[in-house]
């Protein structure tokens, strides 16, 4: 099997085989090769994904020695590689019942019966051809892991690592590819653990450096994975994935500049990086910026034109500018070009609404609902609008509807609670307010800021010392 490819095809003798072969093809001459040396011709295309040529070989080799074990076995392995399972199957199933000792046979079967979905036949097969204990029985093992992973079996695939490092505990790869299937399987206390004892052996791997820095930050350690990413910085300072997912970090720290620097090292190794662009520019905004914003939003312009996050962004800026019919102007180019985009009809809503348009904006929002009506900001938005109108009971009955796509949402209760105060629903409106404490007590002096003569009453001062006691 092909465990350590680059390192065993780059024999002298192998490629000089090769080049016979090829040279015969060309020429159409009629050579005669041996089992042995076909089999390194199909493995040395099939190490270099070289799959049309392996065909091509495995025809020949096949015309040679028709009743060749080895040659149909890696006709088996050439159809999985190009997908073609069944026939792969039919092939090996025949070999299974001829070559009962042959390790390899029984894990190639196991390959083709997991892409076929067949997982728990694949792992017969696999632990069949595990039993023989077969020469490099670690390689084995952590190849069967690979096997599953790649069909995202990770939890079957983590059995297969742990026997390999057992076998062999200097293969510290599979001490990454344990966390690997661990932070797939968002896991990520484990795959953090794992990651650090591969980092432990293998100090100097930047994939493993970088890959904790991802596990950290599914965890919001955030500071703690900025440091795992400028370790995988030191080795490798160009890595742009490494950049962007550093400056993305500092981004949703507020550290603005720091992470405008970070996205500015990305653009220099890639200038038309079009996400660095975006991004970059938004930073400048969120510092007030608007005009190296602007110069950034016509960067990424330049580099697509038919970029709507482009001329989306070029709308907020305009807004912030309160050039209100600029930023409109630039909204609905964005939204001609992704019209189903609910960030773009919200944005929309808010430019209507500073021209105090608020059918428009409403109009806007219910677009924005039809397409996202997962977001507490949007339905939240849409009965302010209403309230606005002087339109309390459709305010109510909207924030109502809200709670069959988000049920259990702090601000939409506080906000209802405080609608049905408005309407005189005492005992309805302080159960909302009282749901709301419930589930995020600090988020009431947020949502009271503009409220505070409900706030201050006696009955929702007394909810509200009643939660904080608890």
């Amino acid at each position: 099997m092909r465990f350590e490819e680059n390192i065993f095809y780059q024999d002298d003798e192998i490629k000089l085989r090769v080049q016979r072969y090829e040279r015969m093809k060309r020429e159409k001459a009629s050579l005669y090769f041996d089992v042995h040396e076909f089999e390194d011709i199909i493995d040395f295309y099939l190490g270099n994904n070289s799959l049309g040529s392996a065909s091509e070989a495995v025809r020949f080799g096949l015309d040679q020695h028709p009743s060749s074990m080895a040659i149909k076995m890696r006709e088996a392995q050439v159809l999985t590689d190009r997908g073609k399972i069944s026939q792969s199957l039919k092939i090996l199933k025949k070999l299974s019942s001829i070559e009962r000792s042959n390790y390899e046979v029984f894990l190639l079967l196991g390959t083709a019966l997991s892409i076929k979905g067949e997982y728990k036949l694949a792992i017969e097969n696999f632990d069949k051809a595990l039993s023989m204990n077969p020469e490099d029985k670690d390689e084995v093992a952590s190849h069967i892991g690979i096997s599953l992973q790649n069909r995202e079996r990770y939890i079957d695939a983590i059995k297969y690592f742990k026997l390999a490092l057992k076998l062999n505990p200097n293969r510290f790869i599979n001490l990454y590819e344990q966390a690997f299937c661990n932070e797939k399987l968002g896991r990520y206390g484990k795959a953090e653990s794992y990651y650090k004892a591969y980092l432990d052996k293998e100090p100097y791997s930047e994939s493993g450096w970088y890959s904790l820095g991802v596990v950290r930050s599914g965890m919001e350690k955030y500071k703690e994975s900025i440091d795992a990413y400028d370790y995988a910085l030191a080795i490798n300072d160009k890595n742009t994935a490494t950049l962007f997912n550093k400056a993305n970090i500092l981004f949703l720290l507020k550290q603005y500049q720091d992470a405008a620097d970070v996205y500015a090292e990305l653009l220099e190794i890639e200038p038309d990086n079009i996400n660095g662009l975006l991004y970059i520019a938004e930073c400048y905004e969120e510092l007030g910026l608007f005009d190296k914003a602007e110069h950034y939003l016509k960067e990424a312009q330049l580099v697509k034109p038919d970029s709507a996050e482009a001329f989306y962004g070029m709308g907020l800026l305009s807004m912030k500018r309160n050039d209100v019919r600029e930023s409109r102007r630039f909204i609905r180019k964005a939204i001609s070009l992704d019209n189903e985009n609910p960030e773009f009809w919200f944005a929309l809503s808010r430019s209507y609404q500073l021209d105090k348009r608020y059918e428009s904006a409403t109009n806007a929002i219910d677009k924005t609902l039809e397409l996202d009506p997962f977001s507490q900001d949007y339905w939240v938005e849409k009965a302010y609008l209403e309230s606005l109108n002087g339109k309390l009971k459709s305010a109510i009955g909207t924030l109502k509807k809200s709670f069959t796509f988000i049920p259990e949402n702090a601000q939409v209760h506080y906000k209802l609670g405080i609608l049905l105060l408005k309407t005189f629903s005492f005992e309805k409106g302080l159960s909302h307010i009282e749901q709301g404490l419930i589930l995020d007590y600090e988020l009431s002096k947020e949502v009271f800021e503009t409220e505070k003569k409900i706030f201050y009453s006696k009955e929702v001062q007394s909810l509200v010392v009643k939660h904080k006691k608890l």
